[in-house]
């Protein structure tokens, strides 16, 4: 199982996935949302549907 990691912040949320031995993380993207939080929360669902 691999796990999603969300940095969320003021104006930018990271995103980063681990491997599949939950060993290591690799950034996946960052977003400036600038508030709008269905940005974030559609991009998750994205993420969601591929892992």
């Amino acid at each position: 199982m691999r796990i999603l990691g969300i940095d969320y912040g003021d104006s930018r949320c990271g995103f980063a996935i681990t491997d599949s031995l939950n060993i290591t993380a690799q950034a996946l993207e960052t977003l400036h949302y600038n508030g709008n939080d269905k940005i974030i929360l559609k991009k998750i669902d994205e993420y969601l549907r591929v892992i």
